[in-house]
């Protein structure tokens, strides 16, 4: 299967409340962008995969999924915008380390703009496994004057 199939594949399981230790690793981290992380206090992240798991995308639609998300200025995620998730990994617009997440792990923070909406993905990095697991997915529209992408 390719990355877009198995990306649905686990969109579909999380919609369909399955097992939630399902995930799919979809790429490697970059070199470049490891050493760049790495400049900026990560641990080197050179061997570490991308994934998305089930609860990652449970967490995602229930958080992001729904039409309150208007009123923080932000557009619901929908689950064609889980598709977007190896673009904004692998050719992002600004990546940065990120706050610490709940489970106090460090977490990576990567911005992207696609079709004139800026998408914020966090992953959290788990150093046992060497993975790179998304944490949170948001999207918001441009301003009109900053529609590039």
């Amino acid at each position: 299967m390719n990355k877009k199939k198995n990306i649905e594949e686990i969109v579909s399981k999380a919609k369909n409340k399955s097992n939630k230790n399902e995930w799919f690793d979809y790429s490697k981290m970059d070199r470049k962008t490891a050493e760049k992380l790495k400049n900026k206090g990560v641990i080197d992240l050179k061997d570490y995969k991308h994934m998305i798991d089930v609860a990652g995308v449970n967490h995602v639609m229930r958080k992001h999924g729904k039409e309150e998300e208007k009123y923080k200025g932000q557009i619901p995620i929908t689950e064609n915008d889980f598709l977007n998730i190896p673009n904004i990994v692998e050719n992002y617009d600004d990546v940065n380390p990120s706050n610490k997440t709940k489970m106090h792990l460090e977490a990576i923070k990567y911005t992207k703009v696609i079709e004139n909406k800026k998408y914020t993905m966090v992953e959290e990095i788990r150093s046992g496994r060497k993975k790179l697991t998304m944490k949170t997915l948001y999207k918001k529209p441009l301003p009109s004057k900053d529609k590039s992408g």
